[in-house]
């Protein structure tokens, strides 16, 4: 029961969360430019949908990543929807950089054998970036971040956090 009542609540606090990001970009004049896009990014074993939204200065990404490993028996299986808010500065006409923060929550299904363990957990960090527009609708964008995640594995109740560098390559779109 205290399970059910935790996953909601994170699920409330996400929701919330992509709510209030939602709001702050709804409150953008029409009249100024602001460029919607679909991108993908490749990390390890796990890929990722992006969805960049370009205003003058500001750069929020939504994005959802799924990973999935299996072999001999054992495997694991995630899902972390996340945001990343960036100030972004033109470097000529280009390329443009990107810095900022990205915030994520995370739940993983992991079996070793017949043992089964479902962790949740938040993850927040600073990013920086850079992309090369080939056209005015195509980049191609590397970013590397320092990301603190926090979580806790359901079955025990343990706690764990942890600090790693990340970094991807990302192929975006704009409409």
């Amino acid at each position: 029961m205290k399970s059910t009542e935790n996953c909601a609540n994170h699920v409330k606090a996400g929701a919330l969360f992509l709510s209030g990001i939602a709001a702050f970009v709804l409150q953008v004049p029409l009249a100024s430019a602001v460029d919607f896009g679909l991108g993908v990014a490749h990390q390890g074993s796990g890929s990722t949908v992006l969805i960049p939204v370009r205003m003058e200065n500001l750069f929020i990404e939504p994005e959802i990543r799924f990973e999935a490993d299996s072999a001999s028996g054992n495997s694991l299986h995630s899902v972390n929807p996340g945001v990343g808010v960036y100030w972004r500065k033109e470097l000529g006409a280009l390329f443009e950089t990107y810095i900022g923060g990205k915030l994520a929550f995370g739940a993983t299904k992991q079996t070793i054998g017949t043992t089964e363990t479902k962790t949740g957990s938040i993850t927040l960090g600073p990013t920086i970036g850079i992309q090369h527009f080939f056209s005015k609708q195509f980049s191609l964008g590397l970013d590397a971040s320092l990301p603190y995640q926090h979580g806790k594995v359901k079955q025990t109740g343990q706690t764990f956090h942890s600090w790693e560098t990340e970094t991807r390559v990302l192929l975006r779109a704009f409409f």
